[in-house]
């Protein structure tokens, strides 16, 4: 990569334009990056959700992180209760189902 393309190594908490994985053209001015724009996406998927405190710290919610990383997909807890998910399409639906029982065994 050149210095102008860039891979993308952490999901951008506040925009949802690009993910972890995609790699982007950008221009520097001094210090700062502006983005151009997106070369590849990343071939996994991302999902994030707002968790509870109570299900931010389950330990169900550990065994799901773990079966994510398992499965070559990635997961950051950002803010203590926002999870971000990076799953690739094969897996997708499967952990999204998994987080949202998850969710709904904690909110009855």
């Amino acid at each position: 990569m050149d210095t102008d393309t860039l891979l993308i190594e952490e999901n951008p908490i506040f925009s949802e334009q690009v993910s972890f994985g995609d790699i982007i053209k950008v221009r520097q001015e001094e210090e700062v990056y502006y983005y151009i724009e997106t070369l590849r996406k990343s071939e996994l998927i991302r999902h994030s959700w707002l968790l509870s405190q109570e299900i931010s710290d389950s330990a169900e919610l550990v065994v799901i992180k773990d079966r994510i990383n398992d499965i070559k997909g990635r997961t950051e807890q950002v803010f203590g209760g926002l999870l971000v998910i990076n799953i690739s399409l094969e897996h997708e639906s499967e952990i999204v189902d998994e987080i949202n029982k998850l969710i709904k065994k904690f909110d009855r």
